[in-house]
């Protein structure tokens, strides 16, 4: 629940220092638009964006391609891009 009901946060690009992200981190954030997930992460918890309607952009490692439901955004988010591996 690190940044969970900010409803200030509209833009995240997470720093590659980051290695793993917990459950329901974003969680609540109302006006969270984008966000960008580095290859360093190496697990991300459930609910991450659960609920964020606002949430148009989300670029993911490829290989979180198959768990988009743990993060439950996929019904609203717009555009989702997977990025290889580094």
């Amino acid at each position: 629940d690190a940044f969970s009901n900010c409803r200030n946060l509209q833009i995240i690009t997470i720093p590659e220092s980051v290695t793993s992200i917990g459950n329901s981190a974003f969680s609540r954030c109302s006006q969270l638009k984008s966000i960008i997930i580095p290859s360093s992460v190496a697990s991300i918890g459930d609910y991450v964006f659960s609920p964020c309607y606002d949430l148009h952009s989300l670029s993911v490692p490829h290989r979180f391609k198959s768990q988009l439901f743990k993060l439950n955004c996929s019904d609203h988010v717009r555009e989702i891009s997977f990025h290889d591996n580094q």
